[in-house]
């Protein structure tokens, strides 16, 4: 793989901590000295993930907040972005016309082999 696109994040606490700590790092070292990763995410696509209404200001003045901070309030900033990422506006689906055109084009074989639901307790 050599280009990622961030389009969306979990929700989940422990895995907003890490995606905060990862951006927190541009030297691959954390507030406290520790390795860890560098991954040059793009502002338009943390903005988007997060759903930051600020947009790309928004995301670097994260990013340069994020290198001051221990990660205690890392945590407590996770914590905020999951109840942003929770709420009723975030669970409706994104459809780009990509996705659309891959349903399309297999329309027949989704008829044809439809998805079936099997208990695995009466099967054994």
């Amino acid at each position: 793989v050599t280009k990622v696109r961030l389009q969306r994040l979990s929700w989940r606490p422990t895995i907003l901590r890490h995606f905060l700590t990862l951006l927190s790092s541009d030297n691959g070292k954390d507030s406290g000295g520790n390795k860890i990763p560098h991954y040059p995410f793009d502002l338009a696509e943390i903005s988007d993930a997060l759903q930051l209404p600020g947009g790309i200001n928004e995301a670097r003045e994260l990013k340069q907040y994020l290198k001051t901070i221990p990660s205690t309030k890392r945590q407590w900033k996770a914590a905020e972005l999951s109840r942003i990422l929770q709420s009723e506006q975030s669970r409706i689906g994104t459809m780009t016309n990509d996705m659309q055109r891959v349903l399309n084009k297999f329309t027949t074989e989704r008829i044809r082999w439809p998805v079936e639901y099997v208990d695995l307790d009466t099967t054994a």
